[in-house]
């Protein structure tokens, strides 16, 4: 394998780690969003 093969190789792994991770975390922060919702709404129903 060329070296610029190689490199390349590398940097579309990187890409993908990073996209990844991106996505983890949206995931994460969509589902804390979420629970932070639920628990609004669970105070508010406790208040009426």
């Amino acid at each position: 394998m060329s070296p610029f093969a190689r490199s390349l190789r590398q940097s579309n792994i990187l890409i993908l780690e990073i996209l990844n991770i991106f996505l983890w975390l949206k995931f994460l922060s969509s589902l804390t969003s979420n629970k932070i919702e639920h628990f609004e709404t669970g105070s508010k129903v406790i208040n009426l």
